[in-house]
């Protein structure tokens, strides 16, 4: 089952017999997913990062 996922998650487009090549639409795809996840973690990372300084860090930043 699971390699069946990773199959399905690693595989690349185009002919089957050069489909272990990964070409420059794969590199895009993927580049544009993770600028997709960075763009919703960073965020996140930067609230649970902020949530557990003490409140007198988080005061003496200025603005």
């Amino acid at each position: 089952m699971v390699s069946k996922i990773v199959t399905f998650l690693t595989r690349t487009r185009g002919n089957p017999d050069t489909a272990d090549r990964f070409g420059i639409a794969d590199f895009l795809a993927y580049s544009y997913l993770l600028l997709g996840v960075l763009i919703i973690l960073v965020p996140v990372f930067w609230t649970f990062l902020s949530s557990i300084k003490p409140e007198r860090a988080i005061d003496s930043f200025d603005t």
